[in-house]
């Protein structure tokens, strides 16, 4: 079998893409966010499933998180001296961004070894999304699906006439399969960020004994919500399901040195996070912490690009 897509309509006029692999597949919601869904491996569906595809929010699949991942304290930010407010239909957005929600425009192809499907969106003047990121730009991401796994990869483009902040990170829910006691991650990290109300005070803390994952360990020992810092493209994160016989890697591009992991008791799943920036990273960057903050800053006309790929080792 080589690699294919199709398109599905839903209930409720939602569509759908999928693309095909031999023993893979992947389903995408370009209107609720460019949203992948589902990740289906030998039968079985890695991510968290849900019975509601058309609900909006941080609650399934993987949500794209632009132009600040995590935290943005009091949903406000300062640039310039000036204050923006991050909102969407006049309630403020202090978690995640502004897109995991949005409809993306989509193209996608196939060849024999791989399917792809690429998302757009585009902020400007006429949108409802620029008086809280008064930037032109275009946000584009491609899910490529092959023999080795699942590679997703972004590009930010400036379109602007003044440099533009931002950050990236996508917002896995990974399946447990009610195997919490079997399922194991491993971090490569030695240092944490300081959180207070889930925003970095831009301090690194070595990291305590009780959350030290450079070892696998059982995710069912784990109560967290923190952010690992410096990580790298010579890191990868591991996911390892013994009674399936699948291991996920998480690699990424050199932006990505914050790694947050959200693993509780009596979830659906858990969460295992590449973003480029730290917790609340504005508030870092208005004080002068622009190292720490991670926030990246593409200059007029520029172009970003990254990736992070999530293989099957």
């Amino acid at each position: 079998m080589s690699f294919t897509w199709s398109k599905q309509m839903l209930t409720g006029g939602l569509e759908r893409i999928q693309l095909f692999g031999p023993d893979m597949s992947v389903a995408i919601l370009p209107q609720m966010g460019f949203n992948l869904h589902s990740w289906i491996i030998n039968g079985r569906d890695y991510l968290m499933p849900t019975q509601d595809l058309g609900r909006h929010g941080i609650v399934y699949g993987i949500p794209i998180l632009f132009p600040f991942p995590g935290k943005t304290s009091g949903a406000s930010y300062f640039l310039n001296n000036k204050e923006y407010l991050l909102k969407k239909t006049g309630a403020k957005r202090e978690m995640h961004g502004l897109v995991y929600d949005e409809s993306f425009t989509w193209h996608c192809d196939s060849e024999d070894s791989f399917a792809w499907c690429e998302g757009s969106l585009t902020i400007d003047k006429n949108s409802p999304l620029y008086e809280s990121y008064p930037f032109d730009c275009t946000l584009k991401v491609r899910y490529l699906l092959d023999s080795s796994g699942l590679k997703m990869n972004y590009k930010v483009i400036n379109q602007s006439d003044t440099f533009m902040p931002f950050g990236f990170g996508l917002h896995p829910f990974f399946n447990h399969f009610s195997q919490s006691g079997d399922v194991m991650v491993r971090i490569p990290c030695s240092h944490i960020h300081e959180l207070i109300d889930k925003a970095s005070t831009g301090k690194l803390l070595p990291v305590p004994i009780s959350k030290d994952l450079r070892s696998f360990t059982p995710i069912e020992q784990l109560d967290m919500d923190d952010a690992y810092a410096n990580m790298d493209a010579t890191k990868q994160v591991q996911i390892k399901y013994p009674q399936n016989d699948i291991t996920i890697q998480l690699e990424a591009s050199d932006e990505f040195t914050t790694l947050v992991a959200c693993i509780k008791p009596g979830l659906a799943g858990f969460m295992v996070e590449n973003w480029s920036s730290a917790p609340d990273a504005m508030a870092l960057y208005a004080k002068n912490m622009v190292d720490s903050s991670g926030i990246l800053l593409l200059d007029v006309q520029q172009v970003h690009e990254g990736f992070i790929h999530m293989l099957v080792v």
